[in-house]
């Protein structure tokens, strides 16, 4: 009898664990709300980055609007691997009953000469 691989198992799991913690790291991104170096921010205040020499001053909308968009990429990535995840499983198992359809049918054939 045909089993489902473990090594398609394995690999849909480290597609599912890399999406959960996508998916775990935005929900918790956005409870966090918006921050400025792992500060809380609130409207009105100003975060400075300093990058390669360079200060720059964010406000609050902007690094509302930069964490927004790094959040959804997070969600969106995550999605996709949890996806990727349920397709391997269903395509092991789905090769599974392949396999164990040909083999009965061998089977099968064999009886009957």
């Amino acid at each position: 009898m045909a089993r489902i691989g473990v090594g398609r198992i394995a690999n849909a799991a480290v597609f599912a664990v890399i999406g959960l913690t996508g998916v775990g790291v935005a929900t918790w991104g956005s409870i966090a709300g918006v921050t400025c170096d792992g500060d809380p921010m609130r409207p009105g205040d100003r975060c400075l980055e300093i990058s390669e020499g360079e200060a720059l001053w964010r406000t609050y909308a902007e690094k509302q609007k930069e964490q927004g968009q790094q959040l959804l990429l997070l969600r969106g990535g995550g999605a996709l691997f949890l996806l990727v995840s349920a397709g391997a499983v269903a395509a092991a198992v789905g090769r599974s009953r392949l396999e164990r359809r040909d083999a009965l049918e061998a089977r099968a054939w064999m009886t009957v000469r």
